[in-house]
């Protein structure tokens, strides 16, 4: 009767059941939910629904579920399926976030690469998004400087491409390689560039993206650490507050790393503001979420 609910969790039962719980969302909440449902929509849409649920899961950071899936179409399918090298890329990043192995991810990125250089540029987009991750994983990797150059390249690429119907996914494409290359700054100390970047990124993502989209929270969450490292705490406290309504709105709040990520940032900006108590707090909220979504190894 029109009522709208959250996904709370996505289980695999067995090879045919998977289990989803649900909660019910307000009307409220649904109103500013709305923008955002609309928008993912169109982000996951894929002519293989499973590829599309694949996504769902990691954006929610279900990267074991979003892995077993991938598995299991890469077994099914044919290997010159078109979504094969789409699958490489994502099951690739998923091993990413649980594993940390940069050399099982390369691998399988370098073969969604190669596929999706065969067909170049019918499937640009994901040539290029591959691109991005490949940089992703070398500057994780601390090899910064071949990420640097690999970012630079990608941009370039996006530059020479004409297509009006791609133009705004490529726009945010470039955003994130902004955002990357903030973020090698950041971990360099080079706070100035960090921050031209990192700003270049948001600013892109506030003219596409709806205003509680996650990928804003994590740029918001880049800005805030700049800050925090040049002492600026009462503009860094402004972007993760900012940061924290959105992930708390659009993200499943106890099971994702990025938000944990966030609140961890935010204990640091209190313990430098010599506020323990909530410094300790944030911290608490942090541990808590990292128990239920990281690996007891990681």
């Amino acid at each position: 009767m029109g009522a709208v609910f959250r996904i709370e969790f996505i289980d695999k039962v067995n090879e045919d059941i998977w289990h989803v719980k649900l909660i019910s969302v307000d009307h409220n909440d649904y109103a500013k939910l709305d923008d955002l449902e609309n928008y993912l929509k169109t982000e996951t849409n894929t002519t293989f629904t499973c590829l599309g649920l694949g996504r769902i899961l990691q954006k929610m950071g279900e990267y074991d579920q979003a892995q077993a899936l991938y598995e299991i179409l890469l077994a099914e399918l044919p290997a010159n399926h078109s979504d094969v090298f789409a699958i490489y890329n994502d099951l690739g990043m998923a091993l990413f976030k649980i594993q940390k192995n940069p050399q099982i991810t390369l691998n399988y990125l370098l073969q969604s690469l190669t596929l999706s250089m065969k067909t170049f540029p019918k499937y640009f987009l994901m040539f290029t998004q591959t691109m991005i991750n490949i940089c992703s994983v070398y500057s994780a990797s601390r090899n910064s400087n071949r990420a640097l150059s690999l970012l630079h390249l990608t941009l370039r690429i996006l530059g020479f491409i004409r297509s009006n119907n791609a133009f705004q996914i490529m726009s945010l494409q470039k955003s994130e390689i902004y955002n990357n290359i903030g973020c090698i700054y950041l971990k360099r100390g080079r706070l100035s560039l960090a921050l031209k970047y990192l700003k270049i990124s948001l600013k892109i993502q506030r003219k596409y993206l709806p205003s509680n989209h996650p990928d804003i929270a994590l740029t918001l969450n880049n800005i805030g650490m700049a800050y925090v490292q040049q002492f600026d705490h009462e503009k860094a406290y402004k972007y993760f507050q900012e940061g924290a309504k959105i992930v708390e709105e659009s993200l499943p709040f106890e099971h994702h790393d990025d938000v944990a990520q966030l609140y961890n940032n935010m204990g640091l900006l209190e313990y430098n503001r010599n506020n323990f108590d909530k410094a300790l707090i944030c911290y608490e909220k942090a541990r808590v979420i990292q128990l239920k979504c990281l690996s007891p190894f990681h």
